[in-house]
């Protein structure tokens, strides 16, 4: 269960940094792609493909152990929420993250507890 946590956690700080940079000067949502987090330790790879229209997907593997949701995100300043469509594996009411886009290829979620999570641009 705390894996599972844990990848929620790196989950929403991945959409939420995604959220605000698409929010940034740039044209176009900045946030939209691939990003993955890994944790090799915990055996933990979590996915979020982020579409420019504020919708996508969160696969999350846990020691082999996967699950898929559709999900709607929203990014304003440096703050993100997202929302999960319908999965007993996610969180359903959504999660609030701060992100920082540190470059165009990693996106760094920090959720309400304080714990980072980095992500990479695939």
């Amino acid at each position: 269960m705390k894996q599972f946590r844990k990848l929620l956690t790196v989950l929403f700080a991945f959409i939420l940094t995604l959220s605000i940079a698409g929010c940034s000067a740039k044209s176009g949502n900045s946030l939209a792609g691939k990003w993955e987090y890994r944790d090799e330790d915990m055996g933990i790879v979590t996915t979020y493909d982020l579409k420019e229209d504020g919708t996508g997907t969160c696969t999350m593997d846990v020691a082999g152990n996967k699950a898929e949701s559709a999900l709607t995100y929203e990014a304003k300043n440096s703050h993100l929420t997202v929302t999960f469509e319908s999965s007993e594996a996610f969180d359903s009411e959504g999660s609030d993250f701060e992100f920082t886009l540190k470059d165009d290829q990693t996106l760094i979620l920090k959720d309400a507890s304080g714990q980072e999570s980095e992500y990479i641009r695939q």
